[in-house]
């Protein structure tokens, strides 16, 4: 049986960024062991277009998506050694798509941080997006993220019919 994909959708779980914050973000990266494969976690259909709702970073029960956001552009998948590589990676892309990599934005990052604690190479990929629908929708709490932070229920099990 072939699996329709238009039946799931994707959810990124931001858990640095808790509203009332306003959101502000307009790019991400992920991070994974080179070698391994990723089989929860959108990368490698990720292309211009491509688009996933933001989960707020609550407690689990009272977690929301409330963005549907639109991919831009999408890196190279980079193979780096390094957080100061994996910098230098990112920010010639996000130049190139005249955006700004801080410092802070990559090392002061925890995710950032937790994957480099031990020396191997990881794959990176990174992308710009767009919001283009804000959104207040509760996450059922028997929904639970992958290690990765990526989310692929079915589109019914947490869309009312209003937002889909």
């Amino acid at each position: 049986m072939t699996e329709d994909s238009s039946a799931r959708v994707w959810i990124r779980r931001h858990g640095w960024w808790q509203p009332p914050q306003p959101f502000t973000e307009d790019s991400g990266w992920h991070l994974w062991p080179a070698g391994q494969a990723l089989s929860r976690s959108p990368v490698s259909v990720m292309t211009a277009g491509f688009e996933y709702y933001v989960c707020d970073g609550g407690p689990s029960r009272r977690r929301a998506l409330r963005r549907l956001v639109r991919v831009g552009s999408v890196s190279p998948r980079f193979v780096v050694s390094s957080v100061d590589d994996g910098f230098d990676q990112l920010g010639a892309f996000f130049r190139d798509q005249g955006r700004t990599l801080t410092v802070d934005d990559w090392y002061e990052d925890q995710y950032t941080r937790d994957k480099f604690r031990s020396p191997r190479n990881f794959h990176l990929l990174a992308w710009t997006f767009e919001v283009t629908r804000s959104v207040t929708v509760p996450l059922p709490s028997t929904l639970r993220f992958a290690p990765s932070g990526w989310l692929n229920p079915e589109r019914d099990a947490v869309l009312p019919a209003e937002v889909r």
